[in-house]
């Protein structure tokens, strides 16, 4: 460990249109809209006096552009990772919590969609919470003092729940959200950053 201490700055990609609409993405490549764009910049202007030593994001569009917006004046690359990806919502992309309640005939709420497995077609949640994993535990093999991750709610927070030992299912992020997880010593915890 580098100095004993590291951080980890975890951001949401910035809003879109789908995000507006309260349409569910999963792996649809779909671009931040205008709003979006001016969140990313509010999130580059909060930690635009950062020394990250390392930078990943999704390779999904939203989350890529929010990333090169941040990483603006900087000249560190930016790695891409899959592993970083959203849940595969499969066919129910594009649909609000309401169309998928009719078409599985039971009545979902976010919590049930971002938790469970109960809808068929969509990525298991066990098969995200590995991949993600995956991911972690290859960047703790790196060196760093400081590193951003750009990602998606679910990504997200499974990170944050592994570091931390909070329940993910207690972790939201909105739209260029960023949370910070500190660890030190064999302690990790959680802080917004305003």
């Amino acid at each position: 460990m580098v100095n004993g201490r590291r951080e980890i700055y975890l951001v949401r990609h910035g809003e879109t249109d789908w995000n507006s609409a309260g349409r569910f993405q999963g792996h649809a490549n779909i671009p931040l809209n205008e709003r979006g764009k001016m969140q990313a910049q509010e999130a580059y202007e909060k930690l635009r006096d950062i020394d990250f030593d390392l930078i990943y994001s999704s390779d999904l569009e939203r989350a890529a552009e929010t990333a090169q917006i941040i990483n603006a004046n900087r000249d560190i690359p930016i790695q891409y990772d899959v592993r970083l990806r959203e849940r595969n919502a499969g066919e129910l992309a594009g649909l609000t919590l309401s169309e998928m309640s009719k078409i599985k005939g039971v009545e979902l709420t976010i919590s049930k969609y971002i938790s469970d497995d109960i809808l068929e077609g969509i990525e298991p949640l066990s098969q995200l919470i590995s991949r993600v994993s995956e991911f972690i535990e290859q960047i703790m093999n790196n060196e760093f003092n400081k590193c951003l991750i750009i990602g998606h709610g679910g990504s997200l927070s499974i990170i944050a729940s592994t570091l931390t030992g909070i329940p993910f299912k207690e972790m939201m992020f909105k739209n260029c959200g960023i949370k910070k997880v500190i660890m030190e010593d064999s302690h990790a915890f959680l802080e917004e950053v305003v």
